[in-house]
Formats: structure tokens, sequence, C-alpha cells
């Protein structure tokens, strides 16, 4: 869990959360559970991806609010398939540097023989003036399922 808020201002370059990150064995299958509460001006937006120890895959999907939305009623939900190595990112929207926005993620990380970090990067998706922050209280769990006896990274 987040015990302090963590700010970035005018960056749109992606860097780990001081945070929000875990440390999974080789060899498993893990159930990843986020809630991810931050604060982005509108237009400036909430882009993430993951860290992924080399030869894991994340498979998961994520509910929060539209990328430009006025307010949290505007959701979308998005499923995601990234393996360590991958560039992906994905953007949520910023509803107003004073207002909360929560990001809603659940998925499968499956690991193989290399032991790595897990956790979440973030920025701006547009730069602007105003900062960016992941709030405390915001949470990154993982619990074992079972062992990774078969696990190919492609698709």
């Amino acid at each position: 869990m987040k015990t302090i808020d963590e700010s970035r201002p005018s960056t749109t370059t992606l860097s780990p959360d001081s945070h929000l990150k875990l440390i999974p064995d080789p060899w498993g299958v893990y159930e990843v559970v986020g809630r991810i509460k931050y604060r982005s001006a509108a237009g400036a937006d909430f882009k993430f991806s993951f860290t992924l120890p080399s030869g894991s895959r994340f498979d998961f999907f994520a509910l929060g609010p539209n990328a430009g939305a006025a307010d949290e009623n505007a959701l979308r939900m998005g499923t995601f398939n990234w393996s360590a190595g991958d560039t992906n990112t994905a953007v949520y929207g910023g509803i107003g540097s004073s207002t909360d926005s929560t990001l809603y993620i659940r998925g499968l990380l499956f690991t193989e023989d290399t032991i790595g970090d897990f956790g979440l990067e973030w920025a701006q998706q547009v730069s602007t003036a105003s900062t960016t922050r992941v709030r405390y209280c915001s949470t990154l769990v993982m619990e074992y399922v079972e062992e990774n006896i078969g696990y190919s990274p492609a698709p």
C-alpha cells in the first residue's frame, strides 16, 4: 500500500512508482489486483505500464475514467496482454488536479525462470504544467495461484 502521495510534474516519461512494486517468485502464476488512486489535470491524463521480470507476461483488464473524460462517469474498460520487453502503455482520464480518480486493475501474472520486479510505471500522457499524483492508499497486491508449468510468452 502506498503511504504517501507521489508527484510528477510536466513529464511524459514513464518511471517506476516508489511503492507499488512486488517481487514474484519464478515459475509462478499470480493473481494481481490493483486500485490506483490518482489526480491528473484534464487533458494531461494518466499513462501507465508495468515493469515485468524477463520472460513474464501479464494478462489483465483495467477500468477507469476514459481519456479526456469530464467526470468519473465516463468509464473505459480495456483488456491487455503485455510481455516483458514490450513498450506497451495504456491511457486513462485525468479529471482534474484536485479531483481523485480511481483505476482498477485485475489480472494474471505468469513468470518464468527470472526473478525481477513487477510494478507500476506512470506519467502524464500529455505534458502540462500541472502535477500528476498517485495518491496514498493506492494498492497493488498479488497472490500465488499455482506453479507455471508450461507458459510460453507468445500469445
